[in-house]
């Protein structure tokens, strides 16, 4: 938020079930322990706004949340290049991609939300992943790049932001 206007939403550590019923972070078949995934990042503003890096920043205080949290590696499914910036920006953020090929957001194997969700199953993705060593680097390097300061933070009631 700046002068209460919305500039940018993250959402991480939803809980999903995998195929054995267990409940997990990652949607990712066969996890590493301790694994947990960001679900949606978006950011928006106009082109007079004088904001920038509201993705950066998000990512920083993800990435600061997860460490206190314990989560070690954190999974993501970025949305096809031709589509979006998201591979690239998540690249930048210290994020690699598994391989080359491209998937189906969700397939047999995948851990599904227990939430009911609206993604398109068949929709292709390009799964990625940032390791702890290379997250920890991102927040060093990120904080200071940004000139972060910590700041203290009122809670926000998010029907007053979203139609629910």
């Amino acid at each position: 938020f700046h002068d209460d206007k919305p500039y940018g939403l993250l959402i991480a550590n939803m809980t999903k079930i995998n195929e054995n019923g267990k409940v997990v972070y990652s949607s990712r078949h066969n996890a590493a322990k301790g694994e947990t995934e960001i679900d949606w990042l978006v950011t928006w503003g106009n082109k007079n706004s004088k904001i920038r890096g509201v993705g950066k920043a998000l990512m920083l205080e993800y990435f600061k949340t997860a460490k206190k949290d314990k989560f070690k590696d954190i999974f993501l499914k970025s949305e096809l290049p031709e589509n979006s910036f998201a591979q690239s920006f998540y690249e930048k953020m210290g994020f690699v991609k598994f391989f080359d090929k491209r998937m189906k957001w969700k397939s047999k194997t995948t851990s599904s939300y227990i939430i009911p969700n609206f993604v398109n199953s068949s929709d292709m993705i390009i799964p990625m992943v940032i390791t702890t060593s290379r997250r920890n680097k991102i927040i060093a390097q990120t904080a200071k790049e940004m000139a972060c300061q910590e700041f203290k933070t009122h809670p926000v009631n998010m029907s007053q932001i979203v139609n629910l």
